[in-house]
């Protein structure tokens, strides 16, 4: 691979002309959401909107969506991070737009710059700026549209090339500068959330780092070779350095992590890709056809102890074209082709392959990290890019034996090809839809929403289909987390299930219920004549809900007011006289004014969690644990104001690690720019006669 070194202007004309070809492909790839659509499917509106919705509402009051009382007894959004509470985008994005139009630019945003970073990564190891554009498509638009439904699969996968741009960078030029950068991708990359993908990125850097400074240095500068010890050490740093600038993130997840349905061992097989589907790369006419469905072939072909997976987190596809262009490249230009760095990537390619099966599961679920995250298949992000790479490279060679009008000719017909086969790829393997007319824009429409704001305190449903009634702005159950309290993973905590909303209710299911503090049950049929102690506020098409459902219009839905219910807040052993009322009720701050003439213990029909303080009468009191999982106070005789605030201690500690970080990255710059010639470790001193 030959370094090329072009003028300023020409490089910078070309990242100009790289960037109006990314937005391009995301117009052609995904025009509906340029035109104002929306996605449906997979976890959009059960997981990812439920969250972005609270998130957006939270902005607009003014506080740090740190605590989420929408879903279940409420989860520390903070720590669950994939609402992406601190990252940057999401607080600009969310703070400009409506939702809907929130999410949807944010995606395309990501698809724009892991394409101008893939590209500059390429760019950074010697590839001419033609064939680097082919390693951006590959890995852009290869491995992430199927995975649409995924928020973070884009999201996270972007900072994959922006890392190894950062550390090439470094160690091109040794400049200080590009240390900070790898701190700052790795530290975004962790930020978004859902750290499987920033975890695939700090392995892939763990590989490359070493091999790049001791198996492929003969690329790099002299200077650079002469110091590899040095360098080494600057990377990993910077490396760790990104850990601390993310812990305002990392110290809420840990503890929650802690107290998790993940504090053992996830199961860590799903998601993976059976050996006999790598034929999807070269035959995916077989496997990416209307007439097949890919879940059921996938699945009922594992042997009966297996993990479960999908069409999404099993897919792996480059195009025909690349693969084409790579067997030309090993057929006719073997010796250009197998450089020491393109060997390193085709080798790291291969291993992440041979982990897409999960036949590595039993010996990595005993080394850190590793059994925290399900998807074996994910691993085929680093198979893509060094794919991606090796087609780019291979382009390059053959390019270099044309001349300017062949070149442009076969690049274009390349590229053309690619783009066409891999649009088509992204409507036939994934799980989404796009909608011209997004359900979410119809919520403000939606009677159940108004009918649960006229109720005097708030308001908890109980409905079909988890988390996607937290867009109406009330609580709801039953609840889905990737990870979550453990409270809502026991069974002798969670609400009795099946709930039958189509048979009168066994005693102890509906106490729970009512227990629980559900003031709502919504449902898809009558239930006045099965003996149900409720009241029926309305019944009809709600303009959101059918919309999210995929609900026929001659299905009704039908809101009923539950009766008996304790609410929000209740005294657990009430005297007649006893009255609670809340008087604020925002996530993380509530105030209720309580008054028994025996006092005792106080219940609030939220999540008890670290974090979570309580005053009364501005006095700090004891805070207890009721009935398993919810938040409990004593309260003596009397009228009393009882105040729970949420200030985790975690959040705190991370945000002063953060800090501490920024400080420390801005004293090395301080002093780079003022003294240089007294901060010159990645220089080499010159020797004195």
């Amino acid at each position: 691979m030959q370094k090329n070194s072009p003028p300023e202007s020409s490089e910078v004309r070309s990242l100009f002309y790289v960037t109006l070809t990314a937005v391009a492909l995301t117009v052609l790839f995904w025009l509906p959401l340029w035109e104002g659509g929306g996605l449906i499917g997979g976890d959009t509106y059960s997981y990812f909107f439920p969250q972005k919705t609270f998130f957006a509402d939270s902005l607009a009051a003014g506080e740090l969506a740190a605590w989420n009382n929408r879903t279940g007894f409420g989860y520390p959004a903070i720590a669950e991070s994939q609402t992406g509470v601190l990252y940057p985008p999401n607080q600009v994005f969310y703070r400009i737009f409506e939702a809907n139009g929130a999410y949807v630019a944010n995606q395309i945003l990501h698809y724009v710059l892991a394409f101008i970073f893939t590209w500059l990564y390429a760019r950074a190891i010697g590839l001419r700026a033609l064939a680097a554009v082919l390693v951006a498509l590959v890995y852009t638009y290869g491995w992430f549209p199927p995975r649409m439904c995924l928020e973070w699969a884009i999201i996270g996968g972007t900072w994959l090339p922006a890392s190894l741009w950062a550390a090439e960078s470094f160690l091109q030029s040794r400049r200080w500068l590009w240390l900070f950068v790898l701190s700052l991708t790795l530290a975004l990359s962790m930020l978004a959330g859902h750290f499987n993908l920033a975890f695939i990125t700090q392995l892939v850097l763990l590989a490359y780092i070493p091999l790049r400074l001791w198996f492929t240095a003969a690329s790099l500068p002299e200077e650079t070779r002469a110091l590899r010890s040095r360098c080494a050490t600057g990377l990993l740093t910077a490396m760790v350095l990104g850990f601390s600038l993310a812990a305002i993130q990392l110290a809420p997840t840990w503890e929650l992590r802690g107290r998790s349905q993940r504090s053992a061992s996830a199961n860590t097989g799903y998601g993976h890709m059976p050996v006999w589907y790598w034929s999807q790369v070269v035959m995916p006419w077989k496997w990416y056809r209307a007439d097949v469905d890919l879940d059921r072939v996938l699945n009922e072909n594992l042997p009966p102890d297996s993990a479960m997976t999908n069409k999404v987190e099993a897919h792996l596809y480059f195009g025909l074209a690349p693969l084409v262009v790579v067997l030309a490249g090993i057929v006719f230009l073997r010796r250009k082709l197998f450089s020491r760095h393109i060997i390193f990537w085709i080798g790291l390619g291969i291993a992440a392959l041979l982990y897409t099966p999960g036949w590595l599961l039993p010996v990595t679920q005993y080394l850190p990290g590793f059994s925290f995250f399900m998807g074996p298949g994910r691993y085929g992000i680093v198979v893509t890019l060094a794919f991606a790479l090796l087609a780019g490279t291979a382009l390059d060679a053959i390019c270099q034996r044309m001349n300017l009008l062949g070149r442009w000719v076969l690049v274009a017909v390349v590229f053309a090809a690619t783009t066409a086969d891999l649009w088509y790829v992204s409507r036939a393997v994934t799980n989404v839809v796009m909608l011209s007319d997004a359900p979410l824009r119809h919520v403000d429409e939606s009677p159940v929403a108004q009918k649960l704001a006229e109720f005097t305190g708030p308001t908890r449903l109980y409905a079909p289909g988890a988390n996607l009634t937290n867009i109406l702005g009330t609580a709801s159950y039953p609840v889905y987390l990737g990870l979550g309290p453990a409270e809502y993973f026991d069974e002798s905590l969670s609400l009795p299930a099946p709930f039958p909303l189509d048979a009168p209710p066994p005693a102890d299911q509906l106490a729970a219920v009512q227990q629980a503090g559900v003031t709502h049950v919504l449902s898809g049929q009558s239930l006045e004549s099965l003996g149900w102690p409720m009241r029926l506020l309305w019944y009809g098409v709600d303009p959101f809900l059918h919309r999210a459902w995929a609900r026929s219009p001659n299905d009704p839905l039908f809101l009923y007011e539950l009766s008996e219910t304790r609410g929000r807040a209740y005294w657990e052993s009430p005297s007649p006289e006893a009255t609670v009322e809340i008087e604020t009720y925002r996530p993380s701050h509530i105030v209720i004014r309580a008054a028994s003439k025996d006092g005792g213990m106080l219940v609030l029909t939220d999540l008890e969690y670290p974090g979570w303080q309580v005053d009364i009468d501005g006095k700090p009191a004891a805070a207890t644990t009721a009935a398993g999982l919810y938040r409990g106070v004593e309260v003596p005789p009397g009228t009393h104001t009882v105040t729970w605030n949420y200030r985790p201690v975690s959040l705190y500690w991370g945000a002063a690690i953060t800090v501490a970080t920024l400080l420390l990255w801005a004293i090395v710059g301080h002093l780079r720019y003022w003294h240089p010639g007294r901060f010159n470790y990645f220089e080499k001193q010159s020797e004195t006669p």
